[in-house]
């Protein structure tokens, strides 16, 4: 366990000094297991980040301001993000989005959160958490939720993330898989 404390240490003051994304550390098997993963938990595709939580946090913020992600808000000690995400090629993010992603959203991410929809996958994601609501949509609410848990699924450091619309609803899975796959690209 100190060693893989060590070793995220190391990736993290030597992602921080090097200008070259190809570079980064974490995406490599730094001390055995690799430190991002792709699982489907839960019937949704979801990134397995096996770092501690502060560095999995940072990491994930810095990735939703590039190549397409423009990050309006974040309450990261809830490990929620609120971004949007307007890639080149045409598809169901550039409808969702149009061609000119906002600098700011239209509401902001206390709004959002009030309005989450009462599905029980929005309830189960976002549930607990204070300043959640579930009720009528936002009138011209668009953005995409980023949320990451602690992973339930290993016994190690691990953070969950997974990729949800304004609503908290779940993404179509491709969809949600392009998401998290740019995102992966981004983290340092």
């Amino acid at each position: 366990m100190r060693a893989d404390a060590i070793l995220n240490e190391l990736a993290a003051v030597l992602a921080r000094n090097i200008g070259n994304n190809s570079a980064s550390l974490l995406g490599q098997n730094v001390g055995g297991a690799a430190k991002v993963e792709f699982v489907q938990d839960a019937d949704e595709p979801t990134m397995r980040l096996r770092l501690f939580e502060e560095r999995a946090k940072a990491s994930v913020a810095h990735a939703l301001e590039k190549d397409g992600f423009v990050l309006w808000q974040e309450a990261p000690k809830y490990g929620i993000f609120y971004a949007a995400f307007a890639p080149k090629e045409e598809g169901f993010f550039s409808a969702l989005f149009g061609d000119d992603v906002p600098e700011t959203p239209k509401h902001d991410l206390t709004a959002v959160l009030q309005h989450l929809s009462s599905s029980e996958a929005a309830k189960r994601t976002f549930g607990d958490m204070p300043g959640v609501a579930h009720g009528p949509a936002l009138k011209d609410a668009v953005g995409l939720l980023v949320v990451m848990s602690p992973s339930s699924k290993t016994p190690e450091n691990a953070m969950d993330v997974i990729v949800r619309d304004v609503r908290g609803e779940k993404l179509p899975a491709v969809h949600a898989k392009q998401v998290l796959r740019i995102l992966r690209k981004n983290l340092i």
